[in-house]
């Protein structure tokens, strides 16, 4: 019988503290080194290829664990910031104000 431990859950079901943590912090940097309306969608675009690449083509090797995470969590801050702020070029302008509401299925 599996032993079952408990997760610290961050504010998103399911996630944890740290990867919650992790996500928050590149968006932070990145919105410090690059606080103007940029092409943040270009950005998860190119990041996302680069972990195709190391995962899909079986180049893990290339990359450390530290590599792959980090990467991971830029594409993830990058899509926030298309969430929140949207991109140069396209119509929507971002959600500033109130989220929309929607609900995640399972």
């Amino acid at each position: 019988m599996k032993r079952r431990t408990k997760q610290n859950v961050g504010q998103w079901p399911n996630m944890r503290d740290d990867t919650l943590k992790a996500i928050a912090d590149e968006l932070a940097r990145a919105r410090k080194k690059h606080p103007q309306k940029g092409k943040h969608l270009d950005f998860v675009f190119s990041y996302a290829h680069e972990l195709d690449t190391a995962f899909c083509q079986n180049d893990v090797g290339r990359m450390t664990a530290v590599q792959v995470y980090a990467l991971c969590a830029a594409v993830a801050a990058m899509a926030i910031r298309c969430m929140e702020e949207g991109t140069l070029g396209m119509k929507y302008s971002g959600n500033r104000a109130d989220a929309p509401k929607f609900e995640l299925t399972p």
